[in-house]
């Protein structure tokens, strides 16, 4: 179930905990506008930043013009084609080619190498940036959370599993970029119950 309310809190369990009789149970804080620009201000003082589809698909596009011999560029083009097209479903074999041919060209085309190195940053930083944000509490987990000022410690990221965080922060996102229709007709979650083991420190 989603939320509708900001009071909200919605408990989630990691799938490697979900076959567990007393899984390990995370509180979720609702997303709010507030909460939002704050985490999206967090990413960008951090410098992670996204590129997107189109810039790493321009720059795919420039290196084969660039780099690779004249009677390869229109099929890999066609490739490049494909794929953009394909937003996200084109057949494994086809990502397969593209992806190899995509770190042949970034070990020579600065441009594209740089965009890339921008999305593995990016992939790696903000599931503990959306993790600090608005994990709140939890029962059951495998080691103290702790709160300070609103966010959860550089600590407790280091002491829990990274597929906990992984898991957390893909559910917190699928929150964040819910539309405001998608929230007012979905039913609220239960509330957050009254133990939670948050230990916060001003």
């Amino acid at each position: 179930m989603l939320p509708v309310s900001a009071k909200d809190i919605i408990t989630f369990v990691p799938s490697s905990e979900k076959d567990k009789e007393n899984p390990a149970t995370y509180y979720l804080a609702v997303p709010t506008y507030l909460t939002r620009a704050k985490y999206r201000r967090d990413l960008f003082e951090q410098g992670v930043d996204c590129p997107s589809n189109t810039e790493l698909f321009a720059a795919f596009r420039d290196g084969v013009r660039a780099l690779m011999p004249p009677d390869e560029q229109a099929g890999l083009l066609a490739l490049a084609d494909d794929i953009e097209a394909a937003r996200g479903k084109a057949p494994e074999e086809l990502r397969r080619r593209y992806g190899a041919v995509e770190i042949k060209l970034s070990e020579a085309h600065a441009p594209l190498r740089k965009l890339l190195a921008q999305r593995i940053w990016f992939m790696n930083m903000y599931p503990f940036i959306a993790f600090r944000h608005f994990v709140k509490g939890g029962e059951r987990l495998p080691a103290p959370l702790e709160v300070r000022n609103g966010l959860v410690t550089e600590q407790t990221l280091n002491a829990l599993p990274e597929d906990h965080i992984f898991d957390v922060s893909d559910k917190i996102i699928s929150l964040i970029n819910l539309t405001p229709d998608q929230e007012k007709n979905s039913d609220s979650p239960s509330s957050s119950p009254a133990s939670a083991t948050t230990s916060a420190t001003a």
